[in-house]
């Protein structure tokens, strides 16, 4: 994830409106909380602007879960989407208290919010799905290093290109997974994918 250096999120309200900038442009709001003009006093409001920044600290398109589908259109969205009702109370309690005239998250401080509240998650999760203890739960940093090394083994390099992009592992990770139960599964799958292909069919009758 490329994050640009030192920039700051300044809120300002003033006769000309609301508006955030991220020290190079305002933000331009999604417009999926945006009905009429918009009062950031409203809880659709405080998640419209959590989730903007969310999705501007995080470099991602602004695709709203609402036009997707399916379940793997889902999976594959941005990661904004995910955590984004998780900020509303830090980001209300930041807003109200300044009434809207004038406020400013650094950028470091939006990620390590995401970085607390995905750790917190996991472990939640995770308590869950290994009863036994057998798992003590990871950073979501060190879970990522540990996924992409075990799949790089199996030779794989693009993890977007085969269906494990960022938004997905962050998915797995939230769900309490470890790296390699995933892996186990993906190469599963793949293994029952590839044994259904005819040119494969045909080299085991050939070879046996």
């Amino acid at each position: 994830m490329k994050l640009l250096p030192h920039r700051i999120y300044t809120g300002v309200h003033d006769d000309a409106g609301f508006r955030v900038d991220n020290g190079v442009n305002a933000l331009r709001f999604n417009a999926f909380y945006v009905y009429g003009d918009r009062c950031w006093h409203t809880e659709d409001g405080i998640r419209q602007l959590a989730l903007d920044i969310l999705i501007d600290a995080l470099d991602e398109p602004s695709v709203p879960w609402s036009a997707l589908h399916t379940e793997a259109e889902r999976a594959d969205a941005t990661c904004a989407w995910v955590p984004h009702r998780h900020y509303v109370p830090v980001i209300a309690v930041l807003a109200r208290t300044r009434a809207y005239g004038r406020w400013t998250i650094p950028q470091p401080q939006v990620i390590a919010w995401l970085h607390d509240w995905q750790e917190q998650s996991h472990r939640l999760s995770y308590a869950r799905r290994y009863p036994d203890g057998s798992y003590r739960g990871l950073t979501y940093e060190a879970w990522e290093r540990m996924f992409g090394e075990i799949m790089g083994r199996f030779g794989v390099c693009d993890l977007a290109a085969y269906g494990m992009g960022r938004p997905r592992r962050m998915a797995y990770y939230l769900a309490g997974h470890m790296p390699q139960d995933i892996v186990i599964s993906w190469s599963q799958r793949r293994i029952a994918h590839l044994s259904t292909l005819p040119l494969v069919r045909d080299e085991e009758e050939r070879y046996g």
